[in-house]
């Protein structure tokens, strides 16, 4: 199981049809009024499965950490579990994944949420977060 992709959203689901329907996708940067404030969004990952998943149930956790590396949040556990059938060769599958945050954020900066799998770090999707200058009329 390896990841394929990985980005932000303001808000993200997976029905049961096994497609991802995304609503604001795609930002790196957010920009807040004030600190500290509370900011929710989705990290939207695809996983690519392997024959080798086939029966097997993996463990992964989400991390949203600051610039430092330190959890912003408690980590978000994310497993699954495959059918004992392996998919054929010839065919890639991607099973996709959505996690949702809602941080408090105390100062702007760099943040990532980051992907572990086995305590190896997998990979991550950057978020920087800034102060919204001051409107002056």
């Amino acid at each position: 199981m390896e990841l394929q992709f990985a980005f932000l959203a303001e808000s993200a689901t997976v029905p049961p049809d096994g497609k991802f329907y995304v609503l604001g996708g795609g930002f790196s940067a957010v920009a807040l009024a004030s600190f500290p404030a509370r900011i929710g969004f989705a990290a939207v990952s695809g996983w690519r499965v392997t024959g080798s998943d086939a029966g097997q149930r993996h463990e992964l956790e989400a991390r949203f950490v600051d610039s430092a590396g330190g959890l912003v949040v408690p980590k978000v556990p994310m497993l699954f579990q495959f059918p004992p059938e392996a998919p054929p060769p010839e065919r890639e599958v991607i099973v996709p994944a959505v996690t949702f945050f809602s941080p408090m954020i105390s100062e702007k900066g760099g943040y990532q949420v980051q992907y572990w799998f086995g305590g190896t770090q997998v990979g991550s999707v950057g978020l920087y977060i800034d102060e919204q200058p001051a409107v002056t009329t």
